[in-house]
């Protein structure tokens, strides 16, 4: 804020009510130099008015002579314009303090000095929209997820499956990754390996079972999750002896009535 600014804004004639006050939030928001960059979205909201005419008040402060505009660009996209105070005591031909090359925020004389001595500024309390990947970033990196391979994996993951990475979304990778016991980094590794949109604790157990069961993939001991065959080899050998109890039973049973139809057919 420049309180010489906000004086020299009040003071001037600029024909129009609501134009001085669109030229005094411009003049708050400036450094000492008169330079701010709050959006239209921004001048509209503090002064009550339409995008339009917030524009079109600014256009004829340009047009005046009160100000000057600079259209800056961000990559292809525009952001807010660069404004430039000249605002003179007392009107156009009236310069505060001398001449027109004192005029407040003028190029050659300079409130506050250089360039260089009075950093831009603005007071606008509109968000700052980060870009989403940086957003996602930060996001896994607040759960501990360092790995910046893996981060940027799963953000390409996500974008194939159309899925947005939301704070919503990755508590629901840290709950399941805590019931299979595992980190949030495996349970991400695990949902880009297998293509899942999400991740579930017996998605992963019901997998990793299958794989065990697989012809040469029962005696997997380096398994990381707990289920490997080591642990469960009791409860298997039991389920395969209830089996062959059970295959047997079956057997005997048939045979014995093979038998009895024989007999009955006197073909023994």
């Amino acid at each position: 804020m420049s309180i010489k600014h906000i004086l020299a804004a009040m003071e001037a004639k600029v024909g129009s009510s609501a134009r001085k006050l669109v030229l005094i939030k411009l003049a708050d928001n400036a450094n000492d130099l008169g330079e701010c960059f709050p959006s239209y979205l921004n001048i509209a909201d503090h002064c009550e008015m339409s995008k339009r005419s917030i524009i079109n008040h600014i256009a004829k402060l340009e047009e005046d002579g009160f100000l000057t505009k600079e259209i800056r660009k961000k990559g292809v996209n525009n952001t807010s314009n660069l404004y430039r105070l000249v605002i003179q005591e007392g009107g156009a031909n009236s310069a505060l303090g001398g001449g027109a090359n004192s005029a407040l925020g003028g190029a050659n004389s300079a409130l506050g000095g250089s360039a260089k001595s009075a950093p831009l500024t603005c007071h606008s309390s509109e968000p700052v929209t980060e870009p989403k990947e940086t957003t996602y970033r930060k996001l896994l990196k607040s759960l501990d997820v360092t790995d910046i391979d893996l981060i940027n994996d799963f953000i390409t993951h996500r974008k194939s499956l159309k899925a947005p990475i939301t704070k919503t979304a990755l508590n629901g990778f840290v709950r399941e990754s805590k019931k299979a016991g595992i980190s949030l980094s495996e349970a991400l590794t695990i949902s880009i390996e297998r293509g899942w949109k999400g991740f579930k604790a017996e998605w992963n157990m019901q997998d990793t079972q299958k794989s065990q069961n697989a012809p040469g993939q029962g005696n997997n001991s380096g398994s990381t999750n707990g289920n490997n065959y080591a642990t469960n080899r009791p409860a298997y050998q039991q389920n395969r002896r209830q089996h062959h109890a059970t295959i047997s039973d079956h057997l005997d049973r048939q045979h014995r009535e093979n038998v009895a139809e024989a007999l009955a057919n006197g073909s023994l």
